[in-house]
């Protein structure tokens, strides 16, 4: 279930430290608003386990459920440059395999709106 939205940003280059506390066997994701050809450079860490993620996007307009997976695994860390290939919600999934909980601290730098966790 989505949170209520937020009010909408501008679009501006911004840098923002988004950190998620994951119950064991529990998952979020955390998103933003891109438009085509928007770059982020992002970096995430996974305090206490490795966590599966799956890094993807969501047309704007598109059916529902549609979406495209840019990169997916398990893995305690990220980062990389991300150029969007269409407008719309892009972020991450993330699901703690581990017993005891564990943060997921993401740092992103881009032109993007709305960078949010949603449940």
């Amino acid at each position: 279930v989505e949170d209520a939205a937020p009010a909408e940003q501008a679009w501006e280059l911004r840098t923002e430290t988004v950190a998620v506390t994951i119950a064991a066997g529990r998952s979020t994701e955390v998103k933003a608003s891109l438009r085509a050809g928007d770059e982020v450079v992002y970096s995430w860490t996974s305090d206490n386990a490795k966590v599966f993620f799956d890094f993807h996007g969501e047309p704007k307009g598109g059916a529902s459920g549609e979406f495209t997976s840019f990169e997916k695994g398990t893995l305690e860390t990220s980062s990389g440059t991300f150029v969007a290939p269409f407008e719309g919600t892009h972020g991450w999934y993330w699901k703690n395999k581990g017993t005891g909980p564990t943060t997921v601290t993401l740092e992103a730098t881009g032109v993007y709106r709305n960078l949010r966790e949603l449940r």
